[in-house]
C-alpha cells in the first residue's frame, strides 16, 4: 500500500515511491454534472499519469451522486434506482480512461443522513441510510447492496472494491443486507478509526 490522497498527488512527485498503491477518489457529481455528458478534472488525468509513471498501481474510488441522480437533496446523497445504471456506466467510462487495478464504490456508505455535519458541502460520506425518513440499517444496506449488485454484473476491466465502511457498532448490520441483497465484489473495504471498539 501507498496512499490515499484526497484531491491531487501533483507537486508530491518526489515521494512517490515505485510498486505502490496509491488511491485517488473521483466524484461522479463533479464529472456528469449533466446526465450523459462527462467532464474529467485534468488532476484525475494528472493522478493517473503520475502513478503510472512511477510503477504504481491506482485504485480510484468513485462517489458522490450528481444533482440529477441524488435519491434526496444532500451533497452526499446516493442514487435514485432508476440512475444505478448511470453510476455502472460513470465507472466503467473511469476503467476504460484511467485503467486502474481497482475500483472502489463509494466511501463510508454505512452511515445516517442524519448524522452527516454540513450536509450541503460534505463530500465525503456516503451516508445511504436515511434514519431522517425513519430508514434502519438494513433498509440502507439494501439500497447500498442493489446498487453495487448492478454495477458488479455490469463493470469489467478492473477488480471490485466494495464497502469502504465506516466500522461503526451498527456497520455489521448494514453490510449483511447488502449481501442478502445481493451484493458483491473481489474486496471488501473498511477504515478503522481509533474511536471505535
Amino acid at each position: 500500500l501507498g496512499v490515499h490522497e484526497a484531491w491531487t498527488f501533483s507537486g508530491a512527485e518526489q515521494y512517490m515511491v515505485p510498486d505502490r498503491m496509491y488511491q485517488v477518489p473521483i466524484n461522479w457529481d463533479m464529472a456528469e454534472q449533466t446526465r450523459g455528458k462527462y467532464t474529467m478534472l485534468r488532476a484525475w488525468d494528472t493522478n493517473a499519469a503520475l502513478v503510472r509513471n512511477h510503477g504504481g498501481q491506482l485504485i480510484l474510488t468513485v462517489k458522490m451522486a450528481p444533482d440529477w441522480a441524488k435519491a434526496w437533496d444532500q451533497k452526499n446523497s446516493p442514487p435514485k434506482p432508476e440512475y444505478y445504471a448511470d453510476y455502472a456506466r460513470f465507472c466503467q467510462m473511469v476503467i476504460d480512461r484511467y485503467h486502474p487495478w481497482a475500483i472502489e464504490l463509494w466511501n463510508e456508505p454505512d452511515m445516517q443522513r442524519s448524522k452527516v455535519e454540513n450536509p450541503a458541502e460534505n463530500n465525503w460520506y456516503g451516508a445511504w441510510v436515511d434514519d431522517i425518513a425513519g430508514e434502519t440499517w438494513e433498509q440502507g444496506g439494501t439500497r447500498y447492496g442493489e446498487c453495487m449488485r448492478l454495477v458488479t454484473e455490469q463493470v469489467t476491466g478492473a477488480k471490485i472494491i466494495i464497502g469502504a465502511l465506516t466500522s461503526h457498532q451498527f456497520s455489521i448490520r448494514f453490510l449483511q443486507a447488502a449481501f442478502a441483497a445481493g451484493m458483491g465484489g473481489d474486496a471488501l473495504s473498511y477504515h478503522c478509526y481509533v474511536p471505535y471498539s
